[in-house]
């Protein structure tokens, strides 16, 4: 997952949409979840022709041209696929809901402690990929990917996860690692090392990094491009430049 928590609601109803975003804005402010992005949608075949792909869908059953559980056996096909939540009038449509992996099944009209269980156990889940837990000094930590400036392998087949002017070393490969981690949130600048984006400072020629902390990384000529179109890019969503 990247940075940015992306979340769509689908529903023909505008009345339906309006009061699901309307309480999961303001859910998300009490849980602290600043950093998402919303996009309704009337139809399933809108949503499909959009091209983006979420992190969390609010899913109606019963549309026009295609119906939830149609669109959301689609939406399980892709590369990226969803966590989905279903909206429907009918409690008995329920058991099918489940056989294309719904993570929650809602009924209309909503019940909000139910609606909120379902949105904090789900943004709960998909954030908690943004967590890793590790070890300092026999103890054990859980530190925010968000805040690791980069990671270099170890030459014993680990790696080293670096937080400011802290480190911390982790037994997986620099190739786990790269697989692992949110997607867009990392890049690999070198056969040794990957860089959280939100960290470069700026690319001073095409052999080295600069990051935030002030640290230099190595930049082979080979991963120059990629990495540089993957930190304008950076720049480019999270409206730096």
């Amino acid at each position: 997952m990247k940075n940015e928590l992306r979340i769509a609601i689908c529903d023909d109803e505008k009345i339906m949409t309006d009061v699901i975003e309307r309480e999961l804005e303001q859910l998300l402010q009490v849980i602290e979840v600043t950093n998402y992005h919303l996009d309704t949608y009337h139809s399933g075949m809108e949503l499909l022709q959009s091209g983006k792909d979420y992190h969390l869908v609010f899913l109606d059953i019963e549309m026009p041209e295609i119906d939830g559980f149609s669109l959301a056996e689609k939406l399980n096909r892709l590369k990226k696929k969803p966590m989905i939540i279903f909206l429907t009038n009918h409690r008995d449509l329920a058991a099918k809901g489940y056989y294309v992996s719904a993570f929650r099944y809602l009924t209309k009209p909503l019940e909000m402690e139910l609606f909120q269980e379902a949105v904090s156990s789900s943004v709960k889940k998909l954030i908690s990929f943004h967590k890793i837990i590790v070890k300092s000094k026999g103890k054990e930590m859980i530190v925010d990917v968000n805040e690791m400036t980069h990671i270099e392998a170890d030459g014993t087949g680990g790696c080293y996860f670096y937080i400011g002017d802290k480190f911390f070393n982790k037994e997986e490969s620099l190739k786990y690692w790269e697989k692992t981690l949110p997607e867009g949130m990392f890049v690999k600048t070198h056969k040794s090392y990957l860089v959280n984006l939100r960290h470069i400072k700026q690319i001073n020629d095409k052999k080295v990094l600069c990051l935030s902390s002030g640290k230099e990384i190595p930049l082979a000529a080979r991963e120059y491009k990629k990495v540089n179109n993957a930190f304008h890019e950076f720049i480019r969503i999270q409206g730096r430049g």
